[in-house]
């Protein structure tokens, strides 16, 4: 079959989202978790919640309590008692609040995927020393 530029590009496209679609959520690897912690209460901590479930291609898990898997504290005020990446908004948040955010979230995805390649490549693990 001869395709033009186009086409071939359309059919590249068609089988990458195809592939991505396919692919169980649960398989993928780099999730970043956002814990969800605004002071205005359960409704506005709901709505910002149901905005971000609008970004389910993100590949984001949110979180109402901070864990151990917390990568992002979403709030409108910065704790001293959370050690984990914070991102603060003031209220509502501005388009330039979402890019922040999302740039902190394709950096961690960035920086999970380096941290995984390292881990499983051949050439990162040491050889045992020879005595």
């Amino acid at each position: 079959m001869k395709l033009n530029k186009r086409e071939s590009a359309n059919l590249y496209f068609d089988y990458m989202f195809a592939f991505i679609n396919a692919i169980p959520k649960e398989l993928l690897l780099d999730k970043v978790h956002i814990c969800v912690d605004f002071s205005q209460g359960t409704l506005y901590n709901n709505y910002i919640i149901k905005t971000l479930n609008g970004f389910a291609n993100a590949n984001i898990v949110i979180e109402s309590n901070i864990s151990r898997a917390t990568d992002i504290y979403l709030s409108d005020f910065f704790s001293t008692a959370v050690k984990k990446s914070q991102t603060i908004w003031r209220n509502p948040p501005s388009p330039d609040d979402w890019g922040a955010l999302g740039d902190n979230i394709v950096r961690l995805k960035q920086a999970k995927v380096r941290k995984l390649i390292d881990d499983i490549s051949p050439l990162s693990r040491k050889e045992p020393d020879h005595a």
